[in-house]
């Protein structure tokens, strides 16, 4: 793969849509950064999100350094919003919420755990969910598709969240998921920047196609 798809294009930088297994950071061939260049033909390509490697969707780059330092400060100020969707297991017991937690990310183990109190190193996460469908793989199994609007942005947030609930992401080993038929289902469904709204497809597959009339 040495393409990209361009979701959305303005001077100074572009919303990409990252397919599953490529690197956010630029860590060479494969990786977001270097897609896009070659996608583009331009030198220059900073990531200004992080997608966790297993996770599709819209990911903003920046193309030049002013534009990079001028959207690090919208995302700072929370001017860029971000909006995932996932499936996850079973029906949760509100159709919409918010789910706050205190989550402390192990580097050792690379993993995210909720705890208790907040302590060194450990931080806040937050988000509102809303349940816009559910379906059954089976007749004694249910799952739920999501729509996540992030307030923070922890590592592995929203997979650990929804996990620690009882509900992991299809796909998600590293979080409960015996769901072997699929990548962690979690897509960056949208972009809104200056009002304007940039969407990414989702993935014609298992477990998104039992959703295709949502």
């Amino acid at each position: 793969m040495d393409k990209i798809e361009i979701l959305y294009k303005r001077r100074g930088y572009a919303v990409v849509n990252k397919p599953v297994g490529a690197d956010s950071e630029d860590k060479g061939e494969g990786s977001v950064p270097a897609l896009v260049r070659d996608t583009l033909g331009c030198e220059y390509c900073a990531p200004l999100q992080r997608l966790d490697k297993v996770v599709s969707g819209c990911m903003l780059v920046a193309l030049d350094k002013k534009t990079a330092g001028n959207l690090s400060d919208l995302i700072e100020q929370n001017e860029i919003q971000k909006e995932y969707i996932c499936v996850c297991e079973g029906v949760l017991e509100n159709t919409r919420g918010d789910m706050k937690d205190i989550l402390y990310y192990d580097r050792q183990k690379q993993k995210s755990f909720p705890q208790k109190k907040a302590r060194r190193g450990t931080k806040d996460a937050s988000l509102s969910y809303e349940v816009i469908g559910t379906a059954s793989p089976s007749p004694e199994r249910t799952v739920s598709l999501v729509r996540v609007t992030l307030h923070t942005g922890r590592t592995h947030q929203i997979r650990v969240q929804f996990a620690s609930r009882g509900h992991s992401l299809l796909g998600d080993g590293k979080y409960g998921s015996r769901d072997k038929g699929c990548s962690t289902a979690l897509v960056c469904r949208a972009l809104t920047i200056d009002g304007e709204r940039i969407e990414a497809p989702l993935p014609d597959a298992y477990p998104w196609d039992m959703f295709q009339h949502e």
